[in-house]
């Protein structure tokens, strides 16, 4: 019972880094993650900073690499319009969908 105790605590209190870090028996399972988004790309993708269960009074860092620290997440069947990234203008309606999503998410 020991050992199937500290599996069942380090559930929750080990972070999920980055979406390489979600087993295939996390998705099978349907784990749920929780924690705080820490930045919105476009209307339908965001990166998630997962705070575990026994351990969302810590606050998230100011010094990190968002994109080595967080997970990204793409809303499935949303086609929002893109924002202007990499040189290119962005779509019509894009900052629109972006900030929209800013205001539902952040700090959620």
């Amino acid at each position: 019972t020991g050992i199937a105790g500290a599996r069942g605590l380090r559930r929750f209190t080990q972070r999920v880094v980055t979406a390489d870090d979600i087993s295939l028996r996390m998705v099978q399972r349907k784990r749920r993650l929780s924690g705080r988004v820490v930045h919105v790309g476009d209307g339908d993708n965001f990166r998630l900073y997962h705070q575990p269960a026994l351990r969302r009074w810590e606050n998230i860092p100011e010094k990190i690499k968002i994109s080595e620290q967080s997970i990204h997440v793409r809303l499935a069947g949303v086609d929002a319009p893109e924002c202007a990234h990499f040189g290119q203008p962005g779509q019509p309606y894009g900052e629109e969908a972006r900030q929209w999503l800013r205001e539902d998410l952040t700090g959620k």
